[in-house]
C-alpha cells in the first residue's frame, strides 16, 4: 500500500523531513481527501510495547493518495536512538481498513 522502501535516517529530535507515503490499493491511489476517510501514522521502536507516534496524519493528505506527517520533537526524541518501524493506516467512511507494510526507520545520534 505505501510505496516507501525505507525512510532516511533522522537525527535525534529532528522533525524534518516529514514522513511521506503514497497509499494505493491494487495500484490505484486511494482518495485520502474523501469525506469520512481517516489516515493514521504509527511509529514504534523495535522491541518496545508502546508507540512513539499514533496520530491522525493531519499534516497533509490529498485525493491522489499522498500523505505526509511532520512529527513533533518529543515523538522523535523520547524513545531515543535506534531502529523503528512506521505504518500507515487508512480507514474509509464505511469502516474498511487498509494497513501499509511496516517501513523501517532509524533515529541516529545528533551530529
Amino acid at each position: 500500500m505505501a510505496t516507501n522502501d525505507r525512510y532516511p535516517d533522522r537525527p535525534l529530535g529532528s522533525t524534518l523531513p516529514p514522513f511521506t507515503a503514497r497509499l494505493a490499493n491494487a495500484g490505484v491511489a486511494l482518495n485520502l481527501a474523501a469525506a469520512g476517510v481517516t489516515v493514521t501514522i504509527r511509529m514504534r521502536k523495535l522491541g518496545a510495547s508502546g508507540r512513539a507516534i499514533d496520530d491522525v496524519a493531519a499534516t497533509s493528505v490529498d485525493a491522489s493518495g499522498n500523505a505526509s506527517y511532520t512529527p513533533t520533537t518529543a515523538q522523535v526524541t523520547d524513545g531515543g536512538t535506534g531502529d523503528y518501524e512506521v505504518q500507515w493506516v487508512y480507514q474509509d467512511a464505511g469502516g474498511l481498513v487498509f494497513k501499509s507494510r511496516k517501513i523501517p526507520h532509524r533515529i541516529v545520534p545528533e551530529a
